[in-house]
């Protein structure tokens, strides 16, 4: 994105940029802990020699761990092309914990090896149970599509009826619910917060979308999601058609939890999900496009959600930064 050497090795570059690449075909990235999925190998060869007799080898890790593994030889490659090469199906592990793995597979033939690996990730189904918590939700729906136990919000919710509101909507009864000493987790952060609508691909290709992400790994909201501390694929469902909230102008200085690395020409300070404290309550902004993901029951995207609902209730929800009230645009209420 800056036009400087990018330290990738000549050996990782040819996996994707040579005369035979081996590609995959998937539906997604992200999986179920226990599914099963169908995966299709695919060759490039646009100038390599065709071949009668390669061998294909592929094999699932953990870690260190081989899950699954297997060879197909005797494989008819052509030239000047892209054929698929060999269909598998693979089980998911059963995990209690989320987990990235990977997909590496290797072509030989006369002309030589063609490597690729490619990252999945597989996440555990246990959601929020009803607890003694009382969770109301206001103005999004797919709330209850994953928390069927869920409460909508009724007007003016007290603090005393009340432990979190998941909402698209900051109102006055919302704002004085807040600041009275609840908790609030924004799912829709105009017009309260200035934003800008963006999408997973890079400005590098259109101009217009963000130069990266970084992540805080180690946040306790955030910890229990893979990562290398940048958004990689399993968060496209959540970030393709998000929105970023523009934190420049606001009264304090905010560290987002995930952040958005705006274009060079521009860098404006852009954050995807941050926490403040607003009076004596909590309030938790989110612009990732969390009703597509659980509409499509993306594993990663509903994993995200719910880690968020368990963090905004629990004790380590302790915004560092702080808000007043009049820094938030706030919707009027809705007639009683």
């Amino acid at each position: 994105m800056f036009f400087r050497p990018k330290g990738v090795l000549p050996e990782e570059f040819r996996k994707y940029n040579a005369p035979t690449v081996l590609l995959l075909d998937a539906p997604r990235r992200s999986w179920r802990s226990g599914e099963t999925g169908e995966f299709k190998f695919v060759v490039s060869r646009f100038e390599d020699d065709s071949s009668d007799a390669a061998t294909l080898r592929w094999e699932l890790k953990s870690g260190k761990e081989t899950l699954a593994s297997g060879v197909q030889e005797r494989l008819q490659v052509s030239a000047d092309g892209v054929q698929e090469l060999l269909e598998v199906k693979l089980e998911m592990p059963r995990r209690a914990e989320a987990q990235r793995l990977t997909l590496k597979a290797e072509l030989v033939d006369a002309n030589g090896k063609a490597q690729n690996s490619w990252d999945l990730w597989v996440f555990p189904t246990e959601l929020l149970a009803e607890t003694s918590h009382k969770v109301r939700f206001s103005g999004f729906d797919a709330f209850r599509k994953i928390y069927p136990w869920a409460r909508e919000q009724t007007p003016n919710p007290a603090p005393v009826d009340t432990d979190l509101l998941v909402t698209t909507r900051l109102d006055q009864d919302t704002l004085e619910y807040l600041t009275a000493g609840g908790r609030v987790i924004l799912l829709e952060p105009e017009p309260a917060f200035a934003c800008e609508k963006t999408n997973f691909r890079l400005s590098s290709w259109d101009g217009g979308g963000p130069s990266g992400t970084l992540l805080d790994a180690k946040h306790p909201a955030l910890r229990a999601m893979p990562s290398d501390g940048w958004c990689d694929l399993q968060f496209y469902p959540v970030i393709q058609g998000s929105k970023t909230i523009l934190l420049n102008s606001l009264p304090a200085k905010i560290q987002p939890l995930v952040r958005c690395i705006d274009r060079p020409t521009r860098l404006a300070d852009r954050g995807y999900l941050f926490e403040v404290a607003v009076g004596r309550g909590k309030l938790l902004v989110s612009g990732f496009n969390f009703a597509r993901a659980i509409d499509s029951k993306d594993p990663a995207g509903i994993f995200l959600f719910d880690r968020l609902v368990r963090y905004a209730l629990g004790s380590g929800f302790t915004p560092e930064v702080s808000l007043p009230e009049e820094a938030l645009k706030v919707k009027p209420s809705p007639l009683r």
